[in-house]
């Protein structure tokens, strides 16, 4: 009896512990989506999470400090240009990174570019043009 408990209670607590991935949307104006900016995403978002982002343009400066996919809907319908054309457009500083389905522009300063791996490994950037 005392085993089966046991037994029973670890269980329980391994499936209390599992949390699942989450797929977050990202929209600048269509209500439907879970965010309106890729960083806002990005900054609700924990290790592991999906964050697909919709056909628009997008004007900001992404700073990816967590382990998680972003996956744009094509890079012929996505665009993320540079807010600051000084900064890096993507600026990835966690491991296990994907990034796929993007066209990244507007980066003019000098040593910075549209997506930049600081110190990130096991990153994987695909499908985009940049």
């Amino acid at each position: 009896m005392k085993r089966h408990l046991i037994t029973t209670l670890i269980l329980l607590a391994a499936l209390t512990c599992t949390a699942g991935a989450t797929t977050w949307t990202v929209h600048p104006t269509d209500p439907t989506a879970s965010y309106t900016t890729i960083q806002d995403a990005i900054n609700g978002a924990d290790d592991g999470d999906t964050i697909e982002v919709w056909n628009s343009t997008y004007t900001e400066n992404v700073i990816v400090n967590k382990s998680l996919t972003l996956r744009g809907e094509g890079r012929d319908v996505v665009t993320v240009q540079a807010n600051d054309s000084d900064n890096h457009v993507f600026n990835v500083t966690a491991d296990m990174v994907n990034i796929s389905g993007f066209t990244v522009t507007g980066v003019t300063g000098k040593g910075k570019a549209g997506m930049c791996l600081n110190n990130a490994d096991y990153c994987n950037i695909f499908d985009n043009n940049i």
